[in-house]
């Protein structure tokens, strides 16, 4: 493991120490990402079953927030708000 890659790791650790033993994640779910994500799971950084998938929601072996939504994010209206 490189340095840098150890102190991410390790900073990863001390973050989810420090928060609720409730917090999960969701992520996107891609032929790259699988074993960064199983790596994860395997580390115990995060509860059994707080590391969440959106294959597990598109029911598609790779999945995105758009697959989830049934929309692409750039289709989606975008509301501006002004400040003052």
């Amino acid at each position: 493991m490189s340095a840098l890659g150890h102190q991410r790791r390790c900073g990863a650790t001390a973050l989810t120490k420090a928060l609720s033993p409730d917090v999960a994640v969701l992520t996107d779910f891609a032929s790259g990402q699988k074993k960064k994500v199983n790596d994860v799971r395997r580390s115990k950084i995060l509860r059994d079953g707080h590391v969440l998938t959106m294959d597990s929601y598109a029911g598609q072996p790779q999945a995105d927030i758009e697959d989830v939504l049934g929309v692409p994010l750039s289709e989606t209206p975008q509301k501006s708000r002004s400040i003052g």
